[in-house]
């Protein structure tokens, strides 16, 4: 499929999701949210019609990392709404289906199962990696295949989008409900203890984007950059899936429940191309 068509798509996808969320938060009184949203939106059109319009760089630039740029504030976002279809928390129903399925609760035993400060840092420095996939892929793909990061960006911003309106319609907090804590560490456990401090609204658990997320990095990496895949993305996917539970930060369902949701969308957005090229479109 044509490049320009995909990244199409992407703003189109972008435009839809945000008017979701400026409705949704205008109509259960969040205003801020909904006035910063629609000041996304309407910043986000002005770089399309600006790159249309002219050859510019700059704004090539902008019309390829306007997305990833917001996704922070659409986390933060949806977290702020997740009490407005149910007003409580759906923890219980998760932990009683982690315990039935597994037999126990995985992300309060895994820590205890294979303790130590050194491990837990290992499992801090793979979930912290999380914040670096999106940058190192897709600057390497913008910089060197720039035709592959339209594809890329669509389905990255897919998943987001789908994890996100789940997140406002599903309130679910995480494994600290349960009176846990995450096990001690060093540098990267501090680390992530300031993110979470100063990051953290509550309320994204289900699907977990870390690991939808990885997912459809790696997933696109396989393609575009396969060696990166094979010694990087790949085995960061497994460790960082095992840090998203033996850190206390989400059921395993949860986990599960992010693989699904990338293969979901990647599904979707597959049969959806091999349609256009049918077509000729």
């Amino acid at each position: 499929m044509v490049p320009k068509q995909q990244l199409a798509v992407a703003d189109r996808l972008f435009g839809v999701f945000t008017l979701f969320l400026s409705l949704y938060s205008l109509f259960s009184a969040h205003y801020t949210i909904a006035l910063t949203t629609g000041m996304i939106a309407a910043a986000a059109f002005v770089i399309i019609r600006l790159d249309n319009i002219f050859d510019s760089e700059i704004l090539r630039f902008l019309h390829h990392w306007y997305q990833p740029i917001s996704y922070t504030f659409f986390y933060e976002a949806s977290c702020s709404l997740n009490h407005v279809l149910i007003s409580r928390n759906l923890d219980p129903f998760f932990q009683h289906l982690d315990r039935m399925l597994f037999g126990l609760q995985p992300s309060v035993e895994l820590a205890k199962a294979i303790p130590g400060k050194a491990v837990a840092e290992f499992f801090y420095i793979s979930y912290f990696s999380y914040y670096l996939l999106i940058p190192i892929l897709g600057f390497s793909l913008y910089c060197g295949r720039r035709r592959l990061f339209p594809a890329f960006l669509l389905r990255v911003s897919a998943v987001f989008y789908f994890c996100y309106t789940l997140f406002v319609i599903l309130p679910v907090i995480g494994p600290d409900t349960m009176g846990v804590t995450p096990p001690p560490g060093y540098i990267f456990h501090n680390i992530m203890a300031f993110i979470y401090a100063h990051g953290e609204i509550g309320g994204g658990s289900f699907p977990s984007s870390h690991v939808a997320v990885a997912l459809a990095v790696t997933l696109a990496a396989a393609k575009a950059r396969p060696r990166m895949f094979r010694y990087f993305f790949l085995p960061d996917l497994v460790f960082l899936s095992i840090a998203t539970v033996y850190l206390r930060y989400h059921y395993a369902v949860d986990v599960f429940a992010g693989i699904a949701t990338t293969f979901f969308i990647f599904t979707l957005i597959d049969r959806w191309e091999k349609r256009q090229k049918k077509t000729g479109t």
